[in-house]
């Protein structure tokens, strides 16, 4: 290590992370507007993986994203408050739109939070 590198501490660390949490704009012109889309939490993304394993009913390799493009959106799209937009009870007609916003949504949740190539190839056999 140089002595140009600092060494974080626990408080540091969660100071800077405070800061970098926060919603960022995305606009969705499939939906006519722009919305907040939140970053993954760490429990957030184990949430995410659970959700795709269980989707994947079993299967010994890969993840299953049918119906995740819209979960995650109803997960990470906030009111300027912070609030969810989107209830669970929502994911269904969110699943039921056409699929332009929530491919948009899907595509910059990927890049914001580094979903790897898994979940990039996986979607696309489904």
């Amino acid at each position: 290590m140089s002595n140009e590198e600092k060494v974080l501490n626990a408080e540091q660390i969660f100071e800077f992370c405070q800061k970098q949490n926060k919603a960022e704009p995305l606009k969705v012109k499939e939906w006519g507007g722009t919305v907040l889309l939140n970053p993954m939490t760490g429990l957030m993304r184990d949430k995410f993986e659970a959700k795709a394993m269980d989707l994947n009913q079993g299967a010994k390799e890969g993840y299953n994203v049918t119906g995740l493009r819209a979960w995650l959106a109803a997960q990470l799209i906030v009111d300027e408050e912070g609030k969810r937009v989107f209830s669970d009870t929502d994911v269904e007609a969110l699943n039921a739109m056409p699929n332009g916003g929530l491919e948009r949504v899907w595509r910059e949740v990927k890049k914001r939070n580094a979903l790897g190539a898994e979940f990039v190839s996986e979607a696309g056999k489904n």
